[in-house]
């Protein structure tokens, strides 16, 4: 019987479980594992040499725009840019820098005027006589350089030979003086605060407005 009981005990026997790594005591941590190592000098310069630079693109070159330049209004000697005193409204009409608002223009028409960002020059056509008179009322200057808000010395002194018409003071004036360069032509001015704020040119001895 003891024989027997002895051969059950070894029959339930089972080898130990083998785990790969090292030995380590119940209870302590088990090692880290091992660093990853570092690229070696040749790899970064591979890397280095496989990395492109990016730069930025130049700055595009602004394109240029198709829209016409707003006419620089200047009165005088004979008109202002391709608009002269004295041209028919079909020969106005055909520079394209006039719009047309509603009149026939052989009434001493005001109601055309010049094409510009401000629309700041009104046009005066009579009958058979074309353009006369060609009134702006800000954004302009003469030639000889007054403009809106110039002040009434600076137009005396611009124009020695300024005669009013009404008033006659820096409060209100309105005067005419002929156009330097044209003499059929004249200015025609008019100063209120001591600040210009109208300017007209026309043929002379055709006002109709």
């Amino acid at each position: 019987m003891a024989v027997t009981g002895l051969t059950l005990i070894s029959g339930c026997h089972r080898p130990p479980t083998r785990v790969d790594g090292p030995a380590v005591p119940v209870g302590a941590a088990p090692p880290s594992s091992a660093a990853t190592p570092s690229p070696t000098p040749s790899r970064i310069a591979s890397l280095s040499v496989s990395l492109s630079v990016v730069r930025p693109s130049p700055t595009e070159p602004a394109v240029a725009s198709s829209r016409p330049k707003p006419l620089d209004l200047v009165l005088g000697p004979d008109g202002a840019g391709p608009l002269k005193l004295g041209m028919t409204l079909k020969q106005a009409l055909a520079t394209g820098v006039v719009s047309k608002v509603g009149s026939t223009g052989d009434t001493c028409s005001g109601d055309y005027w010049l094409e510009t960002d401000d629309g700041n020059a009104q046009l005066h056509f009579k009958g058979g006589h074309g353009l006369v008179a060609i009134s702006a009322y800000w954004g302009t200057r003469t030639v000889e350089g007054i403009e809106f808000n110039s002040s009434y010395a600076e137009v005396l002194e611009a124009y020695p030979d300024f005669a009013m018409v009404i008033g006659g003071n820096a409060e209100f004036a309105y005067g005419e003086v002929d156009v330097p360069g044209n003499r059929d032509a004249t200015y025609n001015i008019r100063v209120q605060h001591n600040l210009v704020d109208r300017i007209d040119l026309e043929m002379r001895g055709e006002a109709c407005y």
